[in-house]
């Protein structure tokens, strides 16, 4: 248990100093709000599954891995999104809806067809890292416009900009740190508690570690709907499920091939699926995620833990 919250300690910490000194940077260079949510928040926001994936991947813990990834694109739809819209309307940038949402479909889609038959190859990893360097250069291309439409300081603005820039290379550094540290201990402290206790790494990676690894999601969710900032949000959510698809499983992926167990590729993952196609009638509806949307995305995310716990093996 130590382990367990030493890591999540870490893993939010280092999560905070990454972001944090990611977004200072990007705002020097006038990215605009949704592409940085999309990008170097939402890297930084899934470094922590990015940390317990990989772990897991050379540890040899497949169910770990895969129900860390599952479990956290259903905590981000249906736990953050859900309080971040019960909390506030949150308003939907358009450009979402025509350019970015068709990446998350798709990458949730290809997820779900290469789980078919129980196995995750090396090749299809590629695929996925592919995708994930697809999506990359397209926002590194809107984001290049934004900064080419942003001034460029001068004089006692260019001497603070460099100062900036120092301290936010310094917080990215520590913010790796803790999070490789902070995935170390709690891939360990989980492994642990589920043999203890008689519970599967399945469930444990699924719910505990999902959740966990998903609270620097939450916290930015919910500091944005507080200060109005709603393409931050979403940007955070559509690209932090993004990446958590294409890069971390496609990463995880390429390390090592990846058996899916059966009750991930038959209820899990089509669950994932059903709960991203559902945002599509969601973000239409006037272009506004509503709090009536909000308490039934938090009631899907109840639902599926609660599959997860009734068809746990190890149960």
């Amino acid at each position: 248990m130590l382990l367990v919250l030493g890591g999540f300690g870490l893993l939010i910490g280092g999560a905070w100093a990454l972001v944090e000194g990611a977004s200072r940077l990007a705002r020097i260079v006038g990215i605009s709000e949704l592409v940085v949510g999309l990008t170097i928040v939402a890297i930084g926001t899934s470094a922590p599954e990015l940390a317990v994936s990989l772990i897991g991947a050379f540890q040899g813990k497949p169910d770990m891995v895969i129900g860390n990834i599952v479990g956290s694109n259903i905590a981000n739809i249906g736990l953050i999104l859900g309080l971040a819209a019960i909390i506030g309307h949150i308003k939907i940038p358009e450009e979402l809806l025509k350019q970015d949402f068709l990446w998350l479909l798709l990458a949730t889609l290809a997820a779900g067809a290469f789980a078919i038959g129980g196995r995750f190859d090396r090749w299809e990893g590629l695929v996925l890292l592919a995708g994930a360097a697809g999506f990359t250069w397209f926002n590194y291309r809107v984001a290049r416009d934004d900064a080419m439409a942003h001034a460029a300081a001068e004089g006692e603005r260019a001497k603070t900009a460099w100062k900036t820039i120092s301290i936010s290379i310094v917080a990215i550094v520590l913010g790796i740190a803790g999070l490789v540290i902070g995935g170390n201990w709690l891939v360990g402290g989980a492994t642990e508690i589920a043999l203890d206790l008689g519970v599967s790494e399945y469930l444990i990676g699924l719910t505990m570690v999902a959740v966990g690894t998903s609270l620097p999601e939450l916290a930015t969710s919910v500091v944005g709907v507080a200060r109005n900032q709603d393409s931050l949000v979403l940007g955070v959510i559509v690209g932090s499920n993004i990446y958590n698809l294409l890069l971390i499983l496609g990463s995880a992926m390429f390390i090592v091939p990846l058996e899916v167990h059966r009750n991930m590729e038959t209820v899990q993952i089509p669950l994932m699926i059903g709960l991203t196609l559902a945002l599509v009638p969601i973000l239409r509806d006037g272009l506004h995620v509503k709090t009536r949307w909000g308490w039934l995305l938090l009631a899907a995310f109840i639902l599926t833990t609660v599959i997860a716990v009734r068809i746990d093996p190890g149960s």
